[in-house]
């Protein structure tokens, strides 16, 4: 095997696992390219300056190319994950006013956690209120259906 081919095929392979390193889904194509480019110089006498526009183009084509399908293909989240179950256990939850609200927003406790938490109204200390959904770190809460006229 040529040095060249093999310096290519070293650098894609780096390429990939660097990849697993860093996110984003970029050194993979630099990897394809350099591959690409490994093969072609073991098979073919190409000179170096040949070899660096056949990495360059096939790379950046790749990249261009495969990039956006390649990820909806491999990190789509299609499936529930924990998070969204989390997310969703709190809607229609009834929480406890612990600190009044002032500019719409206070703290309330819910499953003897405190959070923090913002509405339509000011609430007061004791007002039971349900949680129409959670924004982060922050409740979003309203009155009791049979409360609100």
């Amino acid at each position: 095997m040529e040095i060249n081919a093999l310096f290519w095929l070293l650098c894609g392979i780096a390429g990939f696992l660097l990849e697993l390193a860093a996110p984003g889904f970029v050194l993979f194509f630099f990897g394809i390219g350099a591959l690409v480019t490994a093969a072609l110089a073991y098979f073919f006498d190409i000179s170096t300056t040949a070899q660096l526009i056949v990495f360059v183009v096939i790379s950046c084509a790749s990249l261009a190319a495969f990039r956006r399908t390649f990820k909806q293909l491999l990190f789509n989240r299609k499936h529930k994950t924990e998070d969204d179950e989390l997310h969703n256990e709190f809607i229609g939850k009834t929480a406890v006013v612990i600190e009044n609200f002032e500019d719409f927003q206070g703290r309330v406790e819910l499953n003897g956690s405190t959070w923090k938490a913002t509405g339509g109204e000011n609430f007061k200390k004791g007002d039971v209120i349900i949680i129409q959904k959670r924004e982060n770190l922050t409740l979003i809460v309203t009155k009791p259906k049979e409360e609100q006229s």
